[in-house]
């Protein structure tokens, strides 16, 4: 992560000692993340996840660019997923 790393998502904050202390001090450790897709375009790269937080589903895309082999920026966005019967179709989220 390049020392100069912009966040977007709300709940995070810029620069990677920011990042490193909230991994350090266990911000991360509630969530299993399984990807689903990966995709690249020049100097971005997405990821769709399924996450969860104790009983709670997520959908969840990450978008970062990179730059020089570091990520320097980053932006999120999730959904909750709903149980199957609250779905409007038949697709699924993934």
């Amino acid at each position: 992560v390049d020392a100069n790393y912009t966040e977007h998502d709300a709940n995070g904050k810029d620069g990677s000692k920011n990042l490193l202390s909230a991994a350090q001090n266990g911000a991360f450790n509630d969530y299993e993340y399984n990807i689903s897709k990966v995709i690249g375009e020049n100097d971005l790269i997405l990821t769709h996840s399924r996450v969860h937080k104790g009983n709670k589903r997520f959908a969840v895309v990450d978008i970062c660019r990179v730059r020089g082999n570091k990520i320097v920026e980053h932006w999120s966005v999730k959904q909750e997923i709903p149980e199957p019967a609250k779905f409007q179709h038949r697709n699924g989220m993934f």
